[in-house]
């Protein structure tokens, strides 16, 4: 959780650890970024308007980083107007809600993009899985169609070694 207003970033926490969770607290985007070089949560939830790098920034650099590409990213922001609204949503963010925020709502959010980052998660490994066996599969069909060659030339050799001559070979 990612926001400059200490009250809410500690109301927030404590509701989430209510829930079972095990919030990751920042003050700001630098110290949301040092946290990262640590961890990759499971999920992000961050203020837009935060002195010294914005919620959009930090979703930026966020995002810039191969890492993160599956991590949902909430913004949890002040900001009710279209405007941001429609910013955060065009950058790619995966909710967007506006404070003061219903803890249940929430909480809801969080759930849902989890479970639905746990499903995209689980097809990509199986979509990893089936293309890891189909190249398994292809790899050990080429290897063995040259040694079926060389194979069947032995035998071949092998077998007519009593009627060739020294010069056959």
């Amino acid at each position: 959780i990612v926001d400059d207003e200490p009250d809410l970033l500690e109301i927030t926490a404590a509701y989430l650890e209510m829930e079972g969770y095990k919030p990751l607290t920042a003050l700001n985007g630098p110290a949301a970024l040092e946290i990262l070089n640590s961890t990759v949560p499971d999920l992000i939830i961050s203020d837009i308007t935060m002195p010294g790098m914005s919620g959009f920034d930090l979703f930026g650099m966020v995002r810039s980083d191969s890492k993160f590409q599956n991590t949902p990213f909430i913004f949890l922001s002040g900001h009710t107007d279209l405007q941001h609204i429609m910013m955060g949503k065009e950058l790619g963010s995966d909710d967007y809600i506006m404070k003061p925020y219903e803890p249940e709502m929430l909480i809801s959010t969080i759930k849902g993009k989890l479970k639905r980052s746990r499903q995209l998660n689980d097809s990509m490994s199986q979509q990893m899985e089936s293309m890891k066996n189909q190249l398994f599969r292809t790899i050990s069909h080429e290897m063995r169609t040259p040694l079926t060659s060389i194979l069947g030339a032995a035998d071949i050799l092998a077998d007519g070694k009593e009627t060739l001559s020294p010069e056959d070979f």
